[in-house]
């Protein structure tokens, strides 16, 4: 079975041999995609670059030849950084708080990956940049470092969901991502202190419509 697909303003013929036509017609829906990021000089999502990189070699080529896809052994697999500026960029639900800290985990990640591709990220490589947050120049605090790796994880889960990857390299258990307690930052007060709050707490005053009124504390609460 062969497909038809205008690329370039000519009529071009795409051979897909034995397939079922629901297949053909998906294949001809990213055909479209292809043709269009390359008219508007795009970069293809993470869902059309994930089935160009399952792509039979035969389909590859021909892709290739109508210049819809770099040739199959240079088919270009994300960096890190690239996928993770896709993944921000397509989550327009995000609140403007939680995308300061997705562009925050964006500039860790680019300053320890650079340029490394997606796929060539080890699970050694992520406990390495897990330490390297709490080790670097400016170390972050410890709850910190296991937010951003708990951010990394959900990140690169999405590129799993892609097929883009296999398996999330920072869903490693020796990566922590759990914000404890810090029992550095508690002080506890004596008994003595603890009556001086409550008295000053009795001895408050707010103001009201009517005036500053003593605010009234019931008997029991103390």
């Amino acid at each position: 079975m062969a497909i038809q697909a205008t690329i370039n303003k000519r009529r071009c013929s795409v051979w897909l041999g034995e397939t079922s036509d629901r297949n053909a017609e998906r294949v001809r829906d990213k055909i479209e995609e292809l043709v269009k990021f390359r008219r508007l000089n795009q970069t293809m999502t993470l869902e059309v670059a994930a089935w160009v990189a399952k792509l039979p070699d035969e389909l590859a080529n021909r892709l290739a030849e109508l210049n819809l896809i770099d040739p199959p052994n240079n088919v270009a697999m994300p960096t890190l950084v690239e996928f993770v500026d896709r993944y921000i960029a397509k989550r327009t639900d995000t609140k403007p708080p939680t995308l300061i800290v997705y562009k925050r985990c964006r500039t860790l990640l680019s300053a320890y990956f650079k340029t490394t591709r997606l796929d060539k990220v080890t699970v050694a490589d992520a406990k390495d940049f897990a330490r390297w947050m709490k080790t670097k120049k400016k170390p972050l605090a410890e709850n910190t470092a296991r937010r951003m790796n708990g951010f990394v994880r959900q990140f690169i889960n999405d590129a799993v969901d892609a097929e883009l990857l296999t398996k999330n390299p920072f869903k490693s258990k020796d990566i922590k991502v759990a914000v404890r307690g810090d029992a550095n930052g508690f002080q506890f007060l004596s008994l003595t202190d603890t009556a001086k709050l409550i008295d000053a707490c009795h001895r408050f005053t707010v103001a009201t419509d009517r005036g500053p009124q003593s605010l009234r504390w019931p008997q029991n609460a103390v």
